[in-house]
C-alpha cells in the first residue's frame, strides 16, 4: 500500500491565514480532563512505503524558546492515502503541539481505521497519558462517504485535524484525506531549564502498516470477522460476546450444538477466545449428548503466527466420558510486492479419550499457498503416526509418521469478492477425491452477513477396499449477526463423501449353547467339528506357517474362512497375552511383556500354536499349561494378523483394521472373498455384500455401540493408511479439532 504524503503547506502563523484550520481560541487545561488527554503534541508517523515522515527532532534551546514566545509558527500538512481496516493513519508520541497559544504536554495518541463498510469508515482514537501506563478507552467516531459524520468527532480539534473526508476504494478499502497541524521542531517551546522542568521532545516513531505488510488480515483470528472470500465483514464485529449455533451432518450421523463465546481482543498480536458448546451427536440411533470447552490463544510476532487449539468435552452414552484434543500450529505470511503473498503453515496434534481410549491419534500436516491478486494455489500434506505392522502396534517405540494424503487446489475470487470458487484434488492412499465448491458471500443488511456454498465431486476408494466410486456433495450456510453489544455466528453444513447408512449384516457369533469354532472340534456340530479338526491336523503336520496355509489351496472359500476363524478363536482362548493387555490398559506402554509380544512374527506365533494344539490334544480341558505358554503369545492385533496372512496366502484379500469396542481399542480383520465382505472378530463373523468395507466397519460399531473414529489399516505390505471414518469426521467436527481444516483456514487462506 502506498500512501501519498504532501509536504508542508504553509509555515505562516494561523492568525495570518484566512481559513480556520486551527481555532485561535485557547483551550484551558482545567476545562475538561479529556482536553489534556487529547492534546497530543506529536511526531507524525503516517505510512509512506513503511517509512515515517521525520521532522527535525533537535531540541530547541531555552533562548530559542523564549524568543519564540507566542509567535511560534505551526506547520500544516496534508494526508492522503488508501487504507484498509486496522491501518494506523496518524501516530503521535512524545512531542509538543501548539494549539493557538496553548502548549500541551507530551502524550501518545494513535488514530486508527477500526472498520470499513459500505457506507463509510469508523475510526478509533487511542490516547495514553504520560502520567499512567493504562490506556483510556478508545474514542470512536464515523465519517460517511456522503459527508455526514457521527460520534465524538470533536476529538479531532485538539489534535489539529480538519477536513477529514472518506471515499470508497476497491478491495473493501477506503480513501482517507485530511490536514493536520504541528509545530516545527525548531519552534517547539520548552519550560525554563531546571530539574524537573525538562520536556522530552523525542524522535519520530516508525510505524508499519499492519493490514498490508505485517498482519495478514485474510487470516483473521475470528472466523466471523472474515467471509469465506477472505474479505472482512462490512460492519463492526468487535464485541467480546458471541452466541450462536451449529448443525453438521454427514453420512455417519448428525450433530447440533449451541455456543457461547467470549473473546479478548485488547491486543491484535495476542487475541484469545474461550468458547463453551453444548449439544448432541447422533451416530445412527446412538445418541451422545455433550458439553465442551474450547480455547484458542494466538500469538502474532512480525509475520509469524502461532496458534494453540485445545478442546475438552464430557460426553454421555459413549465408551469414554472424557474426550480431549490438542493441536499447535505455526505459520508465516510473506508479502511479495503489492498483490502477491506467500504463506506457509504447519500443525501437529491429536486426541486422547478416557477411560477406553476410543479416540486416540497423533497427526501432522504442513502446507504452502501463493496468492496473486484474486487467485490462490495451495498444497497440503498430511501424515499420521503408526506402527509398521499390526503386531508392533502394541509398543509405542515402533510408531513413526506415515504419509496419509495430499490436497492441492486453486481458489479464485471474482465479482468484487462476492464469489469464491475452489477446485481441489485430495490424493490419498485410501481414497482419491476430486471436486469443487462455489461460495457466495453477501451482505443481507447493515448488520447481517452470510456465506452460502454448494459443491460436488467424487470419491474413489483404493483397490484394497474395493475400488468403489461414490458421489461427493457439499453444502452449507454461515450467517453472522453484528449487534451493538453481542454477535451471533450460526452455521449449517452438509458433508457427504461416501455411502451413508449400513448394509444388512449377517452375524455368526458363537454362543455357549452353540460354541462353533470355539468348541475345539468337540462342539457336537458335525460339519463344524470336521472343519476344526482338519485345521488342527494341518497345524500339527506343517513344518511352517506357510506350509499350513498352502494346505488350503484347493479348499472352498467357506473352508478357508472357517480355518481363519478357528485360528482366531483358539489363540483368543489359550494364547492371549493378558499380562501385556493389562499393562496397555494401565498405560504402561514400555512394559517388558508389551515389548515381548510386539517383537513377535507370524512364524514365531505359529510354533506356539503348534505347541498349544499338541498340549490340548493330549490333556483334558482345564489342565495347567506349561509356564512358557501360560503368558500367551499375542493380543488382538497379532492374532488377526495371523488370520489375515492365512487368508491372503489363499487368495482372499484381507485388511487388518483397528476398531473400537465398549471396553477399549480392538483390532479385527476384514476379508473380501468373491461376492462378499466378511469382518472377522476372533471366531465371530459379520458378513455383508461385496464392496462394503466402510459400511461393515460402521455396522460393527453400531452393533457394539462403540463407533470407530479412525482406523489404522494394514495390508500384505504392512501399514497401509489411517481411515478417518464418517463418524470420526462427525466427532472431530463437533468436539475435536480438524487439523487439515485449521491449516488451510488459519494459515494458508484456503476457504
Amino acid at each position: 500500500m502506498r500512501l501519498r504524503r504532501d509536504e508542508t503547506i504553509s509555515r505562516k502563523p494561523v492568525e495570518e491565514r484566512g481559513d480556520s484550520l486551527i481555532r485561535k481560541k485557547s483551550c484551558p487545561i482545567g476545562a475538561k480532563a479529556a482536553a489534556a488527554l487529547f492534546a497530543a503534541a506529536c511526531v507524525i508517523s503516517p505510512f509512506a512505503e513503511n517509512r515515517a515522515y521525520a521532522q527535525d527532532s533537535r531540541p530547541a534551546s531555552s533562548a530559542q524558546a523564549q524568543d519564540a514566545g507566542t509567535s511560534r509558527q505551526p506547520e500544516i500538512h496534508a494526508y492522503s492515502g488508501i487504507v484498509s481496516q486496522n491501518t494506523i493513519v496518524l501516530s503521535m508520541s512524545y512531542s509538543e503541539r501548539v494549539m493557538g497559544e496553548q502548549v500541551f504536554p507530551s502524550t501518545a495518541a494513535e488514530l486508527k481505521v477500526a472498520n470499513i463498510d459500505r457506507t463509510g469508515v469508523e475510526f478509533s482514537l487511542l490516547l495514553l497519558s504520560t502520567s499512567t501506563s493504562v490506556p483510556a478507552d478508545p474514542v470512536r467516531f464515523r465519517m460517511n462517504y456522503d459527508g455526514t459524520s457521527s460520534g465524538n468527532t470533536s476529538v479531532l480539534v485538539p489534535l489539529g485535524i480538519e477536513g477529514l473526508t472518506v471515499a470508497s476504494a476497491d478491495g473493501g478499502r477506503a480513501q482517507v484525506d485530511f490536514t493536520y497541524t504541528d509545530a516545527p521542531a525548531s519552534a517547539r517551546p520548552r519550560p525554563a531549564d531546571g530539574p524537573g522542568n525538562e520536556v522530552e521532545i523525542g524522535t519520530p516513531r516508525v510505524v508499519r502498516p499492519e493490514g498490508d505488510d505485517f498482519r495478514d488480515r485474510s487470516l483473521s483470528f475470528f472466523q466471523d470477522e472474515v467471509s469465506l472470500s477472505g474479505r472482512e465483514r462490512p460492519f463492526t464485529l468487535n464485541n467480546r460476546w458471541d452466541v450462536g449455533g451449529t448443525f453438521y451432518s454427514n453420512e455417519g450421523g448428525q450433530s447440533i450444538w449451541g455456543s457461547v463465546r467470549y473473546a479478548i481482543r485488547s491486543s491484535d498480536s495476542r487475541p484469545f477466545t474461550l468458547r463453551v458448546d453444548a449439544g448432541n451427536m447422533w451416530f445412527g440411533r446412538q445418541e451422545a449428548p455433550f458439553i465442551r470447552l474450547f480455547v484458542r490463544p494466538e500469538l502474532n510476532v512480525w509475520r509469524f503466527k502461532g496458534v494453540y487449539y485445545g478442546s475438552v468435552a464430557a460426553v454421555a452414552e459413549m465408551p469414554s466420558w472424557l474426550y480431549t484434543s490438542h493441536s499447535l500450529g505455526i505459520g508465516y505470511s510473506q508479502p511479495i510486492g503489492e498483490n502477491f503473498r506467500l504463506r506457509m503453515g504447519f500443525i501437529a496434534g491429536g486426541a486422547l479419550s478416557y477411560p477406553t481410549w476410543d479416540d486416540i491419534y497423533f497427526q501432522m500436516a504442513g502446507g504452502v499457498s501463493a496468492e496473486f491478486y484474486n487467485v490462490l494455489v495451495y498444497g497440503m500434506v498430511n501424515s499420521f503416526f503408526a506402527a509398521p505392522d499390526p503386531i508392533k502396534t502394541a509398543f509405542v517405540g515402533y510408531y513413526r509418521p506415515y504419509f496419509q494424503n495430499a490436497e492441492v487446489g486453486i481458489q479464485y475470487r471474482f465479482y468484487e469478492d462476492q464469489y469464491t470458487v475452489r477446485v481441489f484434488g485430495d490424493i490419498g492412499l485410501l481414497n482419491q477425491r476430486v471436486g469443487g465448491r462455489i461460495t457466495r458471500s453477501m451482505d443481507l443488511s447493515d448488520s447481517i452477513s452470510g456465506d452460502f456454498w454448494i459443491g460436488g465431486g467424487a470419491t474413489h476408494w483404493a483397490n484394497e477396499v474395493g475400488g468403489r466410486w461414490d458421489p461427493m456433495v457439499l453444502a452449507g450456510i454461515n450467517l453472522v449477526f453484528g449487534g451493538r453489544s453481542i454477535n451471533s455466528t450460526n452455521r449449517a453444513e452438509f458433508d457427504h463423501q461416501g455411502r451413508g447408512g449400513t448394509e444388512q449384516v449377517q452375524t455368526d457369533l458363537p454362543t455357549s449353547a452353540n460354541p462353533g469354532v470355539y468348541g475345539y472340534g468337540r462342539s457336537g456340530n458335525a460339519a463344524m467339528d470336521a472343519q476344526v479338526n482338519r485345521a488342527k491336523e494341518g497345524i500339527l503336520e506343517a513344518g511352517s506357517f506357510q506350509e499350513f496355509s498352502n494346505g488350503y489351496a484347493s479348499a472352498t472359500t467357506n473352508e478357508k474362512i472357517m480355518a481363519a476363524r478357528f485360528l482366531g478363536a483358539f489363540l483368543q482362548q489359550v494364547a492371549y497375552a493378558n499380562g501385556a493387555m493389562d499393562a496397555l490398559n494401565n498405560t504402561d506402554f514400555f512394559n517388558s511383556e508389551v515389548q515381548r509380544i510386539a517383537g513377535n512374527s507370524t512364524g514365531t506365533m505359529f510354533t506356539y500354536i503348534q505347541r498349544y494344539v499338541q498340549f490340548y490334544n493330549s490333556h483334558e480341558p482345564g489342565a495347567q499349561l506349561p509356564e512358557d505358554l501360560r503368558n500367551g503369545i499375542a493380543v488382538c492385533a497379532g492374532i488377526h494378523q495371523v488370520m489375515a496372512e492365512f487368508l491372503r496366502s489363499n487368495g482372499i484379500p484381507t485388511i487388518v483394521a483397528s476398531v473400537n469396542t465398549p471396553n477399549g481399542p480392538h483390532v479385527i480383520a476384514v476379508a473380501r472373498p468373491p461376492g462378499s465382505t466378511v469382518l472377522l472378530d476372533y471366531g465371530g463373523a459379520y458378513a455383508a455384500p461385496e464392496n462394503s468395507f466402510d459400511e461393515v466397519i460402521r455396522s460393527y460399531g453400531q452393533f457394539r455401540r462403540a463407533p470407530t473414529f479412525q482406523s489404522q489399516l494394514f495390508n500384505q505390505d504392512g501399514y497401509f493408511t489411517t481411515y478417518e471414518t464418517a463418524e470420526g469426521r462427525l466427532l472431530h467436527r463437533s468436539i475435536g479439532i480438524v487439523n487439515m481444516r485449521a491449516l488451510g483456514r488459519d494459515f494458508l487462506g484456503v476457504r
